[in-house]
């Protein structure tokens, strides 16, 4: 959901046994800039958690480019910005032209690894020339932060939530960011799961490869194929609807090059 995760799914659908699965074709933010996060108990985010500018963007929640009403939290460590009554990966504010100067209030929500004692949100940065940010929470604000480092939210576990003060300074456009390139194979647990009608499923590939996504029944008879084609390094979300199938568990295989994945999901209506 980041520039230079080149993210290009190509808007289409198709019908195999009754299941409807829509990709979406999603445009990059003339600017963005992409963090991530891990906790004390040795968790990590797998999303790139991204704010950014952009002609078309509003100051809230409006689709333009990759913000996305997201579903509820999974019992994992999760991230995200709160945008009215949405929550989403992506923040993307407007920005009248470029170069661009100004401050931006974006709000972070966030919940640590459950079933641990984590209480310390770690927020990996590496952010581009003109870009610092300030990290306030209840319990005070930590010094403008610059260049690629870290910073810990201490007793994040009880905060649950705090704000980043994004000032920019004479920004240009197309903006690339470290943090956001895919470096391996990898591929998500899909979220939510349990899932009713809808999941998600993430991956990433670390170079132009030809990639296949496969649904499989727990008797190895396949459902459908949600991706098929030569894809950029990056990483990618894919939707898939399984309202017409019966309650159960379900796989879901990657192969590109010589890495193959499998991971199993729960539909439960």
């Amino acid at each position: 959901m980041v520039i230079n995760y080149k993210l290009f799914l190509f808007l289409f659908g198709f019908i195999s046994l009754g299941i409807n699965t829509t990709f979406a074709q999603l445009t990059p933010a003339q600017f963005e800039v992409g963090i991530n996060f891990s906790d004390n108990s040795g968790a990590t985010f797998n999303n790139v958690v991204a704010f950014g500018l952009d002609p078309l963007a509003t100051d809230g929640y409006d689709g333009l480019p990759f913000e996305d009403a997201l579903p509820p939290f999974t019992p994992a460590l999760e991230v995200r910005f709160i945008l009215g009554n949405f929550e989403s990966y992506t923040d993307i504010r407007h920005a009248s032209s470029f170069p661009y100067s100004g401050v931006d209030t974006l709000n972070l929500k966030w919940q640590l690894s459950t079933g641990t004692t984590a209480n310390i949100l770690t927020i990996n940065y590496n952010l581009p020339a003109g870009v610092s940010i300030i990290v306030n929470t209840i319990l005070g604000s930590s010094s403008s932060l610059n260049g690629q480092g870290s910073y810990d939210v201490t007793n994040a576990n009880l905060l649950t939530q705090g704000k980043l003060f994004v000032t920019y300074t004479n920004v240009v456009t197309d903006v690339q960011d470290e943090f956001q390139i895919a470096n391996n194979f990898n591929l998500s647990q899909n979220y939510p799961n349990p899932f009713n009608p809808s999941t998600k499923i993430q991956y990433s590939i670390p170079s132009n490869q030809i990639v296949q996504l496969k649904i499989y029944d727990v008797l190895g008879k396949e459902i459908t194929t949600l991706v098929n084609e030569v894809q950029s390094a990056g990483t990618y979300e894919v939707n898939f609807d399984g309202k017409s199938l019966t309650s159960g568990i379900y796989f879901y295989t990657i192969k590109a090059d010589n890495y193959t994945e499998t991971k199993s999901m729960i539909f439960m209506k």
